[in-house]
């Protein structure tokens, strides 16, 4: 199995990703649970980014934090480019508008199926709905025209 991270906007630079598991993985308590967490050689937690509101933070829950430490499961990052190149695949071609959590497994599946061989099979977990993220996506992907509907639409 694969789970994929917030590789944010820069994967090397404090600051510009959620990516806990892909460099130098630190194990820490904050708010009541141990598992692993962006944070300082002192643990203090670091800032993170990423176009998903919902991984966009500093640590991963302890069921994710133990399938890692066994080794069943492979963290992965991906890009918000990515995301966005893979949001946009996915709604142009099966009409799904997943969340961008979701979209971030289809961006790391879209990136690894040209390495494997054509009987292989992926399946991608793609939980929750696009539309929530419809304000980001406007923001990311929008024109200005698609700005002005949407500003419109929310008063």
């Amino acid at each position: 199995m694969i789970g994929v991270e917030a590789g944010g906007r820069d994967e090397t630079k404090i600051g510009g990703h959620a990516a806990r598991l892909q460099h130098d993985e630190k194990i820490g308590v904050i708010e009541g649970y141990k598992s692993y967490f962006l944070q300082d050689a002192d643990g203090q937690v670091q800032p993170t980014h990423s176009i998903s509101a919902g991984l966009d933070y500093a640590g991963i829950g302890p069921e994710h934090a133990l399938l890692f430490k066994k080794g069943r499961v492979a963290y992965r990052a991906v890009s918000d480019a990515e995301v966005l190149v893979a949001f946009q695949l996915l709604a142009k071609t099966e009409g799904i508008f997943p969340a961008l959590e979701s979209a971030h497994a289809v961006a790391y599946a879209v990136k690894i199926a040209p390495q494997l061989k054509p009987d292989k099979i992926i399946v991608v977990n793609i939980s929750g709905r696009g539309d929530k993220d419809i304000f980001i996506l406007g923001e990311a992907l929008g024109n200005a025209g698609w700005k002005d509907y949407l500003k419109r639409k929310s008063q």
